[in-house]
Order: C-alpha cells, then structure tokens, then sequence
C-alpha cells in the first residue's frame, strides 16, 4: 500500500506541473459546453413543435433530449482525450531514462501499476465532476431525474477506468508518447465499433460481438439504467488491461 500511494502522490505532482492536464481540461470544457448549448437548443426547438402534438410531449423527456445525447458526445470527446492523458503514464519513464530505475526499485510491480492507475482515474475523476456543471444548467431550466444522470455519470466514469487502463498498457510497449497515444487509441475505437460487426452475422457471433462492444455497454447507463451486467463488463475489462500491464512489466523487468 506504501508503495502504491508513493506512485500516486509523484504521478499526481507530475499531472500538477505539466500543461497537459490542463489543457485537456480545457478542450473537455469548452467542446463538452458548445455539444451541451447546441443540444439544449436543439431539445428547446423540439418542445415547441412537440407542443402540437401532445402524444409526442410525453415521449420527448429531457433525458432522452439532453443528458442521454449530452453523455454520448462526452463519451466521444474522452475516448479523444484520455489517450493523451495516459500516454505519459510509462512512456515518459523512458523517454527520461528513468524506467530501468522504477522497474528495480523496491517497489513491487502491482504498486507501480495500481499507482499509476489510480493517479490517472484520480484526475479524470476530478475532470468528469467539473463537467456537472452542465446538467446543473439544464437542471435550472427543466426538471431532471437526477438519479438517472447520476447513472450517466456511472457509466462515463467506468468507461474512464477502461480507458486509463488501456492506455497504461499501450504506454507500457513504447518509449514515444505520440505511438502510445495511438495505439491506446486504436484499441479503444476497435472495442468501440466492435459491435457493428455483428450486424453481418447472426446467433453466438452476434451475440458475442454484441458483448464485446464498449459502446452497447453504456447505453444502458445513458438511459438511466444500472445493469450489473455492464458493471461486470467494464470491470473485467479494466482488470484485463491492468494485468497485461503488470505483465508486461515483469517481462521488461528481468531485461532492465
């Protein structure tokens, strides 16, 4: 656990001293807020045509209008961003020449890695409760189930995790920032469109695909529903990714 926290506390110093952090939290402010202003017009322009149509006033809630749509851009905008923000995570250890020093250094590989991990979600945490700000707009102009966006929040936050522990493990197989950044990247977009796929096929493949599809994953959170199902997903895919971490580690460990 000493190891582990030692990890935390350099990791969240280096993100406190370097521009990145920051100006990812500028570019998630300043798309997320242009995505929930054009989105919140969109919704206004919908309710005045809805309103002759009283059939069609109790289908369009401002969950399926605003926060669901609002939640989905943000889901795009993090899975642009979050490679940027992991990229340093081990490749800048390289790149420095201190990486052989934190492989033999009496810290254990879990602590190096859970470390790294958790000092990553740690500010991703703090930049995902900055953009509550746009539901707490809409909240002043139309009623909100707030227990439904905190189930967006659920999902954006487990989508996260995903994201930080694949981008660890691609930061792991290179010295180039840049190269991680694109290969996290690459992965991600694959599990992303993954279920697209299964469109073209149908049964167990279907199904299959279906399953490995990040993105069928958190359209249940979007609505406002909390499967375990989807937990479990996100969970086992975050652990995943963190043990190949680790196991990359070791096997780089015996070679430094």
């Amino acid at each position: 656990m000493r190891g582990t926290m030692a990890i935390l506390r350099r990791e969240l110093r280096g993100y406190l001293i370097s521009p990145v952090a920051y100006v990812l939290l500028g570019v998630l402010l300043l798309l997320g807020g242009y995505f929930n202003f054009d989105i919140v017009t969109y919704y206004a322009a919908q309710s005045l045509r809805s309103a002759q149509f009283p059939g069609m006033a109790e289908e369009f809630t401002a969950q399926q209008g605003i926060i669901a749509p609002l939640f989905s851009s943000l889901a795009v905008i993090l899975l642009l961003v979050l490679p940027l923000l992991t990229m340093r995570l081990l490749a800048e250890e390289r790149a420095r020449g201190t990486y052989e020093l934190l492989l033999t250094a009496p810290v254990n590989l879990t602590a190096i890695v859970a470390g790294k991990f958790l000092a990553a979600l740690a500010l991703y945490t703090a930049l995902l409760g900055m953009s509550g700000v746009w539901p707490a707009y809409t909240a002043t102009l139309l009623p909100l189930d707030w227990g439904a966006v905190a189930a967006g929040y659920l999902g954006l936050w487990l989508m996260g995790a995903v994201f930080i522990a694949v981008g660890l493990l691609a930061s792991s197989l290179t010295q180039h920032q840049l190269i991680a950044a694109l290969a996290g990247f690459a992965i991600l977009l694959l599990s992303w469109v993954i279920g697209w796929a299964g469109h073209n096929v149908e049964g167990e493949q279907a199904a299959l695909l279906k399953y490995l599809s990040l993105l069928d994953h958190l359209e249940n959170f979007f609505q406002g529903v909390i499967d375990t199902r989807d937990v479990v997903y996100f969970a086992s895919f975050t652990g995943l990714a963190l043990l190949a971490t680790q196991r990359v580690l070791d096997s780089q460990r015996w070679r430094a």
